[in-house]
């Protein structure tokens, strides 16, 4: 009797140690396979192994400056390339993650064409060590007229009075996988 109640006592405290305990591994740090830890001083994200990493200094002739990183399939399309990109905003008002995420959502929503919403809503992001709302997106349109329908998946994130945007692009051709490896990015996505 006496050892079937240390023994019953032992597994709700290894039960209950799982559901009440505190992990020092965030989002971003949890090994995933095939990817790898992409680490800044501002962000951490996870990328697929195969993909290229961009820094800043090799992207200023090609994106806006305010871009802090970008990542990019290493599956060539003539047409377009499934990428990720990073980036950072000066924000002049008091704002939350979850009003910045969804000022965002507002904006793809208005200046995407033939905009559809397949899949969003709230998500925990990691922002200078505290868990917070964030809202996820994925949707699909044309950034102009003539150009080709892509798919989009992004989050965003506010620590201080700055914005981080991450967002990832590809061609509904890409299928799935391509899906989820952009998501899976967007979704380990940490601000520092």
């Amino acid at each position: 009797m006496k050892k079937t109640f240390i023994a019953l006592s032992l597994i709700i405290s290894v039960m209950l140690s799982g559901c009440f305990g505190s992990s020092d591994t965030k989002p971003a740090d949890k090994k995933i396979e095939g990817f790898t830890l992409n680490s800044t001083d501002e962000f951490a994200m996870q990328v697929p192994n195969e993909w290229e990493i961009f820094k800043p200094e090799e992207l200023k002739d090609y994106v806006a400056t305010n871009t802090l990183a970008a990542f990019r399939s290493n599956i060539r399309n003539a047409t377009f390339t499934a990428n990720v990109v990073v980036m950072k905003n000066d924000i002049t008002v008091d704002m939350n993650t979850l009003d910045y995420s969804s000022a965002l959502q507002r904006k793809m929503a208005k200046e995407l064409l033939e905009y559809k919403e397949l899949n969003s809503g709230e998500t925990l992001l990691t922002v200078g060590g505290t868990v917070t709302n964030s809202t996820y997106m994925y949707v699909e349109g044309k950034q102009s007229a003539d150009s080709d329908v892509k798919r989009f998946i992004a989050t965003a994130a506010v620590k201080g009075k700055v914005g981080y945007v991450v967002l990832g692009a590809f061609l509904p051709s890409e299928g799935e996988a391509t899906a989820k490896k952009i998501e899976t990015m967007i979704k380990s996505f940490e601000v520092k």
